[in-house]
């Protein structure tokens, strides 16, 4: 997974995941349909291409404690991830892109 996500999203995920293990928490999203996706912003960073793109999608995503009681469900709509291809000049060759960002669009 590490190789996928740039370093901060890396931590991030990995604070979360730490969090609601000492909560001995566990949480399971499900991809209930991709609706839309839009690339809403292109741009050149010392020559790594960096990309916005917002998904328009139905998740489901339910937290349960140690018990296996539902202490949270959320139904999920619109997200932005934006993605950075490291190597723009080999990007017809192989894919090199890792996820830098994400975030709720309201």
């Amino acid at each position: 997974m590490r190789d996928l996500l740039s370093s901060e999203v890396y931590d991030s995920f990995e604070t979360v995941i730490k969090d609601r293990e000492k909560h001995e928490q566990k949480t399971e999203t499900r991809f209930v349909s991709i609706d839309k996706a839009e690339l809403v912003g292109a741009e050149l960073r010392d020559r790594n291409a960096q990309l916005t793109i917002r998904f328009v999608s139905q998740m489901i995503s339910v937290t349960r404690d140690k018990a296996g009681t539902m202490s949270m469900a959320i139904l999920t709509g619109r997200r932005h991830h934006r993605c950075l291809d490291l190597c723009p000049r080999h990007h017809l060759t192989r894919s090199n892109w890792k996820l830098v960002g994400t975030g709720s669009a309201h």
